[in-house]
């Protein structure tokens, strides 16, 4: 009772209702000028998202909970934020949940941010699969697999199999994206089988690949996000 009069004093009078936490994290490397700035621009969508319940966690995050439909409906504000704010921050929509279990959606939130390797994004937990199982790998796993699978190739490589990947293996396609002949192309993936033993033209080999560079930017995100 204690609990539903204090959020009643919020606004918040359906407390047995769906809810989101939603993330806004800071790039650290932001220009102190512009803080003040971009803290009015957030607090103002905030308002306009009311009955809500946000807050600042010291030094680079802002927290906000609010009705799940009404946050789908509005998350256009959000993008326009990241638009006039362009690389300074990124947005993690945590799992909808009622109200009380809201530690569960801000966890979820968490694990959304780990998965982001830039700003200038949102990201909803219901957006991610691949991505859950990749955050979650030990590093010691991670590494013995990035061994085996993808250390022999180089960036070239890389750039390739991540663009034939987008292309769902279509070789055409690949080919006009990256204006190489397809006898080019056939070649190259060919030589990346023979360096890898995985060959991307066969279905396993490539969801192997994938996986792969995927376990890559997981691993050079977190290690970037040590710098100083």
């Amino acid at each position: 009772e204690y609990l539903e009069e204090v959020l009643k004093r919020y606004g918040i009078t359906e407390p047995g209702g769906m809810y989101t936490t939603l993330l806004i994290h800071l790039n650290p490397r932001i220009q102190p000028d512009l803080l003040s700035g971009i803290e009015e621009d957030i607090y103002r969508i905030f308002r306009q998202l009311q009955p809500c319940l946000y807050t600042f966690n010291y030094p680079d995050e802002y927290i906000l909970i609010a009705g799940s439909a009404r946050l789908r409906k509005q998350m256009y504000l959000f993008e326009q934020l990241l638009q006039n704010r362009r690389g300074l921050l990124k947005i993690a929509a945590g799992e909808s949940c009622r109200l009380v279990r809201q530690q569960r959606s801000y966890d979820s939130a968490r694990l959304v941010l780990q998965s982001m390797r830039a700003e200038g994004n949102i990201v909803r937990y219901e957006d991610l699969d691949l991505e859950l199982l990749m955050i979650s790998v030990p590093p010691l796993v991670r590494d013995a697999y990035l061994r085996k699978v993808t250390e022999h190739l180089d960036q070239k490589d890389r750039e390739l199999l991540k663009v034939y990947f987008e292309c769902d293996l279509s070789l055409k396609e690949t080919a006009e994206k990256l204006f190489l002949h397809k006898n080019t192309l056939q070649y190259r993936l060919k030589r990346i089988a023979d360096l890898t033993g995985y060959d991307p033209r066969q279905f396993r080999s490539a969801e192997a690949l994938h996986m792969g560079l995927m376990l890559e930017e997981v691993r050079d995100h977190r290690e970037n996000r040590k710098d100083p």
